[in-house]
């Protein structure tokens, strides 16, 4: 393939930078960069942050900058994907920020989508739905929990839904396009270094910054599914990174005291998950009485009508201790059926 430089068109065209964090993904980067060339918004800045990978990638990456004029290769010691997110950001020069994974890919109109749905309603922020894909070939769209709409939303009504029901495509970083200022704004805003869960760390505080939020329900953004990848193993460090990301977001004031309680009630609902794990697997059963205490510092300022009759069972059996013998009882019923 000869050299891609950009026509007088595509420059009058807003600058979008791309932002790929490459690590030890040999096997997907020649796809993963494919679909990046081969969008049909052609103003790109493709920044392919290589975080000192070890299995030839990095050099995978150098031999695309001879195939494309937009792409550019950061090659740095590894220090992680925050980190390597955390440099492209430093790095680009877009007017609008995208950020896809290494072994993931997306559809040839991501970008066109994306821009046309954020500067149809003047967003700062767009995102689209994601497919999963497997490596035996097969695809299924996200589903959506009940109460996620399309089309353009304020802050207030997305940080209900991602801080309510959950929904996949709005706590990720990828899926989205971003105007700059998002991230550059007064303080600055990066992703938490040497931390799991980077994403529920920072995007909800990305999220409130937007005015508007524009969602269109294409599937453009392959989210592909390996055995090995870091998000199927769990360690002490996952669990002591998910509490203090539930400890960063009870220091998390915004201008609305409704956003702060969504927020609260999404962190209650990660403690849940960490007491459950606390009784699934007896290496973390000596952190129960840790997650207990995030429980009970939430409770001091959550507000119950946010919150289930399911929800308050569970804060309350926690509470005073009676959750274990509950669920232990509940997994032997399952077992016997």
């Amino acid at each position: 393939m000869g050299a891609i430089f950009l026509n007088k068109e595509a420059i009058q065209a807003p600058l979008i930078s791309l932002l790929v964090p490459i690590y030890n993904v040999a096997s997907y980067v020649d796809r993963c960069v494919g679909s990046l060339v081969n969008q049909t918004y052609s103003n790109l800045e493709i920044l392919l942050v290589d975080d000192g990978s070890t299995d030839g990638s990095g050099a995978l990456c150098d031999e695309w900058v001879k195939k494309d004029s937009r792409i550019h290769v950061v090659h740095k010691e590894n220090g992680g994907l925050s980190d390597a997110r955390n440099a492209g950001i430093k790095r680009a020069a877009g007017a609008y920020l995208a950020f896809i994974d290494g072994d993931d890919y997306i559809a040839p109109e991501y970008c066109e989508k994306l821009y046309q749905a954020l500067a149809a309603h003047d967003a700062d922020i767009s995102l689209c739905n994601i497919c999963y894909e497997w490596a035996d070939g097969r695809r299924k769209d996200y589903e959506p929990p009940h109460g996620t709409r399309e089309g353009v939303c304020t802050v207030k009504e997305v940080l209900q839904v991602l801080h309510g029901v959950g929904d996949l495509t709005l706590c990720v970083a990828w899926n989205k396009l971003y105007k700059r200022i998002i991230f550059t704004g007064n303080p600055p805003l990066f992703f938490p270094k040497g931390r799991y869960y980077e994403d529920e760390f920072l995007n909800y505080k990305l999220l409130n910054r937007a005015s508007r939020i524009s969602v269109i329900p294409d599937a453009l953004y392959f989210y592909f599914q390996r055995d090995n990848s870091i998000i199927h193993q769990y360690t002490d460090k996952h669990f002591t990174d998910l509490c203090c990301c539930i400890e960063d977001s009870l220091t998390w004031y915004p201008d609305d005291e409704e956003k702060r309680q969504w927020k609260l009630r999404h962190s209650l609902k990660l403690c849940f998950t960490l007491y459950k794990k606390c009784h699934d697997d007896l290496h973390f059963r000596n952190r129960t009485s840790e997650v207990k205490g995030l429980v009970f510092r939430i409770m001091k300022e959550l507000k119950i009508t946010y919150l289930t009759k399911r929800e308050l069972v569970k804060v309350f059996l926690i509470l005073v201790g009676g959750y274990g013998a509950l669920y232990q009882v509940k997994c032997r019923l399952k077992a016997s059926l």
